[in-house]
């Protein structure tokens, strides 16, 4: 995003993970400039469930950093409860989820662990107006240190460390895909 290139298709399959536990973000192939957005006005591209409303309605001109983040917000979801927030069986069912419902709450999935705060990060990154949404990942990142800072990784439905929850998790969730 500092170099104006918004991604378009953020999903688990284009985050690579490498033997030290850092994230790196793969396929660029549907990335677009702020300038070469300007020039398009409708055009669907990405993967449809990490679509955000705009993205999701074709509205190029309309992305902006915001959309990636609504994608990461979406895998932030699924990562918590292993599902994903937007599930509509068509395209068109999809899209109306996306731009007008909202989706279980995370808590749902494990009060324990997952609490009001681990879903707000959520609702803020995945707001339906992109003004309502973290501006940044830098912003998202922060609030996502802070859930960690105020005691969430001391702790998770089983009472062990979130972090080998999470590694756990992690690792279902890919074997489940194939991955």
């Amino acid at each position: 995003h500092q170099l104006d290139i918004l991604h378009r298709d953020l999903k688990p399959d284009n985050v690579l993970i490498d033997e030290k536990g850092i994230a790196w973000i793969a396929d660029f192939g549907l990335a677009i400039s702020e300038r070469e957005q300007s020039k398009k006005r409708r055009e669907l591209a990405g993967t449809p469930p990490y679509m955000s409303p705009e993205q999701i309605q074709g509205r190029v001109d309309f992305l902006d950093a915001r959309s990636d983040i609504w994608a990461l917000g979406v895998m932030y979801y699924e990562l918590l409860s292993g599902k994903l927030p937007f599930r509509g069986k068509s395209r068109a069912a999809l899209t109306e989820q996306i731009c007008e419902r909202d989706p279980r709450p995370l808590q749902q999935y494990g009060p324990v662990l997952l609490t009001d705060a681990v879903n707000q990060v959520f609702l803020k990154a995945c707001a339906k107006k992109p003004s309502d949404r973290f501006s940044t990942t830098n912003e998202f990142a922060a609030a996502l240190d802070h859930l960690l800072d105020s005691g969430l990784s001391d702790q998770n439905i089983n009472g062990e460390s979130t972090e080998k929850w999470f590694a756990q998790t992690a690792l279902s969730y890919a074997s489940q895909q194939g991955r």
